[in-house]
């Protein structure tokens, strides 16, 4: 597979997320301009997405039956478990 095509496909797996993006700014840009001066809280949010979730146009996604299965790099558990040790013991200094 070239580097083009799996640039391309790669830019397709993220149009839902553009879609979503793009759909709900508007809404909420939309909501601000009706109600000048009202700070958004997140319950509001969560309402905006809510009633606007219907006319959400998503695009379906091809062979999300297939997947590559991930295998841990045997180079990496080193690194990782010396990350993990030092992130627990910061967080116990910090107690």
């Amino acid at each position: 597979m070239e580097k083009n095509d799996k640039n391309e496909r790669r830019l397709l797996d993220y149009v839902n997320l553009k879609t979503i993006l793009y759909h709900f700014d508007d809404k909420i840009e939309n909501w601000i301009k009706e109600n000048p001066g009202t700070t958004l809280t997140t319950p509001m949010v969560l309402q905006i997405i809510t009633s606007n979730f219907a006319t959400l146009k998503l695009k379906l996604q091809e062979h999300l039956d297939k997947f590559v299965p991930f295998v841990e790099n045997p180079n990496d558990v080193p690194f990782f478990r010396q990350l993990l040790r030092t992130l627990i013991t910061a967080s116990k200094n910090c107690s």
